[in-house]
């Protein structure tokens, strides 16, 4: 077998391209997860009519069981499993608990997109032994601009769901809406008993 011989400054050079390639690999990979991930399959129906998907729901249910409190205000179960699928984990950040006395609020930095529309948190209100029930999606954008481009399935949400209450299918306080704090949007899905 014939013998190849590299001069030291060829193999500088093939190092050097190497470790560009590397670098430009590892950016790009850098750059989809700061983008984040579709979110629309993981929360399911939550637009237009607070419905959720069923990994959403077991996500929901299991954040639930580990941050929930009783009415003294204790939590109840601490150590329960959270219920993540991967492509959610590898987006979530680190999820704050308040007791808020006759609820707990859990706020989930995420990133990603719903409907092409950047989401910084995914937040829960759980009802402290009492029935409140309440989702909400922070946007990036402002509530004109998520209006834009949600405005028209919200309505027809909103809708869906008061016609649901007056057959009892939902609480008649149910209901969503599109808010704004400090500028940026908020869509809130009450389906509080």
């Amino acid at each position: 077998m014939p013998q190849i011989i590299i001069s030291r400054e060829a193999m500088r050079q093939i190092i050097k391209k190497l470790m560009i390639a590397a670098f430009l690999i590892a950016c790009s990979g850098a750059a989809r997860a700061e983008q984040g991930v579709k979110l629309d399959d993981f929360v399911g129906g939550l637009v237009p009519n607070c419905e959720y998907s069923s990994v959403f729901e077991r996500f929901r249910r299991s954040v639930a069981a580990r941050y929930g409190r009783n009415m003294d205000g204790k939590r109840t179960k601490s150590n329960a499993v959270l219920v993540v699928p991967a492509e959610i984990k590898s987006v979530m950040g680190s999820i704050a608990s308040r007791n808020k006395v006759e609820w707990t609020e859990v706020v989930i930095p995420v990133t990603g997109t719903i409907r092409s529309l950047p989401v910084s948190a995914i937040e829960f209100a759980f009802g402290n032994q009492n029935g409140i029930s309440v989702t909400s999606i922070h946007f990036v954008w402002s509530k004109a601009d998520v209006q834009k481009i949600l405005g028209p399935e919200i309505a027809r949400g909103s809708e869906f769901i008061k016609y649901q209450a007056q057959n009892a299918e939902l609480a008649d306080g149910a209901s969503i809406a599109l808010n704004e704090i400090q500028g940026r949007a908020r869509l809130v899905c009450d389906v509080s008993t």
